[in-house]
């Protein structure tokens, strides 16, 4: 009969644990999701970017070629490109942006790429971009430039003139064939 009890109360404190373990994790879920009703309204989808037409924020970066750059920096026609190291998307998108940026008329000179990451894995992906845009590698993603472009998705690609947004992309192929500088 020993076993028998023995192999109940086992049971029973088993049971009791599993009890209270699903108890915390539900609680916990329920945290979270008030945590995520907090940050966006029930179906208000949550913008990758800066929306067409807003004016870009302030900032000033460091290209790496040691040109200081700001929102005057996009007086002209521009397109600004956001990779991110760690995006496997932003490396299928490179070699194309890449290819496309190497068509443009003006070269460098309206092309913007913007890199963040670790600083290693960054500057290997900014050599790539290089021979085709200004390039600004940042290793905190609050940095100045990506906060005033309120980028949240990698890649991201913007069309800017006179430092107002007046398109975007997701995609390296959804880019036009040309932008005139």
């Amino acid at each position: 009969m020993t076993p028998v009890i023995i192999s109940l109360v086992g049971l029973t404190l088993l049971c009791t644990f599993n009890l209270a373990f699903t108890y915390g994790v539900i609680r916990r879920l329920r945290e979270h999701g008030d945590l995520l009703a907090t940050r966006t309204a029930p179906g208000t989808p949550v913008r990758p970017r800066i929306a067409d037409g807003e004016p870009v924020g302030e900032f000033s970066a460091l290209t790496n070629d040691g040109m200081v750059i700001d929102r005057g920096f996009l007086a002209d026609r521009t397109l600004v490109a956001f990779f991110s190291t760690d995006c496997d998307f932003c490396h299928e998108q490179l070699p194309i942006f890449v290819d496309w940026a190497a068509r443009q008329a003006g070269g460098s000179i309206g092309v913007l790429a913007v890199v963040e990451g670790p600083e290693e894995v960054a500057h290997r992906m900014a050599a790539d971009l290089e021979p085709v845009a200004k390039v600004v590698t940042v290793t905190d993603s609050h940095a100045g430039i990506t906060a005033a472009f309120q980028v949240k998705a990698w890649p991201s690609f913007l069309y800017v003139a006179d430092g107002v947004v007046r398109g975007s992309a997701l995609r390296a192929a959804e880019l036009p064939s040309t932008v005139a500088a």
